[in-house]
């Protein structure tokens, strides 16, 4: 006799703290048919320890403090060394056990570190190779997390957290889906050991959610990037002086202020770029993107029709090994639109062309400084041109290269 199977709540212990995205079961009934195919992360529960594990992979001992050592945070902070007996923290040095392990848990906390001060961030001394495995909210409210909820994040909550442990080989899960102002900004800069980021399922960003975040890392695979909508200054120099080969997909077609400003900047091992598929730009968006990047030989399209002030400024300036722009086919540019755009692309051999007919105020400044391949002509057609935007243009060009085309 079959039975159908029907309103199923599906709880998921989650091994080593993965995220599920989703699970594939099968659950025949008599006749051989599936009752259900697949059960999606919207019915299914995480569960994660209640508290954030410091693992020593060589079972090492090693002593952690904040640099002030000073207690930084409103509620309490405990921590263990067996996940049974707990002592307050108040932000000076506490030792790991003798194998190297050290476990904290919070109550009331809506930041960490905040407030803007840098002299608050975690120390990690002795270890050589530590490990954060866990759900990093458990240092705000541990009890919210074993509910399965997300605690309340304050403005820049885990600011500089691990700024400089270089002992540091992985980062604890971020599984936050709405991120506060500056939540993780410089979270991991100069993490030296970092090679691997957590996931960011986040999609509701603000500002300075993840500005300068993995900033000189040995990170060398980005994240996926999955939000569409982004938020001022969200993902500046996120990317900045890391070792990633390829960038994740930036799906998002809704920009703000500076978001991807400065993103790969100085990634000298990037090869490839992803799409950029907006349409309508904000002020300085793709401002250095890729600035820095000495791989990069191939840019991507360039398919916006709306400029804003310093969109593309610098975008691909130092970038030594690029051979090709892309087409910019807008007639109307914006103040310092294409600012420094190709500067110091010394293998730069051909311009693109300039149909623009409208100049804005420094649009063309510094567009080609130093780039010492360029051959043939530069036609600009703008009969509206100032005076100071042709010679910005023309100046800048190296000796016995290309040539400088106006339509008067």
């Amino acid at each position: 006799m079959s039975k159908k199977l029907k309103n199923y709540n599906v709880l998921v212990k989650a091994l080593d703290n993965f995220s599920l995205v989703s699970l594939d079961i099968n659950v025949l009934n008599k006749k051989g048919e599936n009752v259900f195919k697949k059960i999606k992360e919207s019915s299914a529960k995480i569960f994660y320890d209640p508290y954030l594990s410091f693992i020593e992979e060589n079972k090492t001992p090693f002593t952690l403090k904040t640099y002030n050592t000073a207690k930084n945070w409103k509620g309490t902070i405990e921590y263990s060394l067996d996940t049974q007996n707990w002592n307050e923290w108040n932000g000076t040095e506490i030792s790991s056990s003798n194998d190297g392990k050290l476990y904290l848990r919070g109550t009331e906390n809506a930041a960490i570190t905040g407030d803007g001060a840098y002299e608050k961030y975690f120390v990690l001394s002795a270890g050589k190779k530590i490990q954060c495995i866990g759900n990093i909210e458990t240092l705000l409210d541990y009890k919210t997390v074993v509910a399965g909820n997300h605690p309340t994040m304050a403005k820049e909550c885990f600011l500089f957290l691990f700024k400089e442990c270089a002992s540091l080989t992985k980062a604890p899960e971020l599984p936050a889906t709405t991120l506060s102002e500056g939540c993780y900004q410089n979270m991991f800069i100069d993490c030296a050991s970092l090679t691997e980021a957590p996931e960011l399922p986040a999609t509701t960003l603000a500002k300075y959610c993840y500005f300068n975040m993995f900033d000189r890392t040995a990170l060398k695979k980005a994240p996926e990037l999955p939000a569409t909508t982004l938020a001022e200054y969200c993902y500046s120099n996120m990317f900045d002086r890391t070792l990633i080969t390829e960038a994740p997909e930036l799906p998002a077609t809704t920009l703000a202020k500076d978001c991807y400003r400065g993103l790969f900047q100085n990634c000298k091992y990037l090869t490839k770029a992803p799409k950029l598929p907006a349409i309508t730009l904000t002020s300085g968006c793709y401002a250095y993107m890729f600035s820095g990047c000495t791989a990069l030989d191939d840019p991507p399209e360039l398919p916006a029709t709306t400029l804003a002030g310093e969109c593309y400024k610098g975008m691909f300036s130092g970038c030594t090994r690029l051979n090709r722009a892309p087409q910019l086919p807008v007639t109307t540019l914006a103040n310092s639109c294409y600012g420094s755009m190709f500067s110091g692309c010394t293998a730069l051999t051909v311009a693109p062309e300039l149909p623009a007919t409208t100049l804005m105020n420094g649009c063309y400044t510094y567009m080609f400084k130093g780039c010492a391949s360029l051959t043939g002509q530069i036609h600009c057609p703008a009969s509206t041109a100032s005076d100071s935007n042709r010679l910005d243009l023309r100046a800048q060009i190296p000796a016995n290269t290309a040539t400088v085309v106006y339509d008067l």
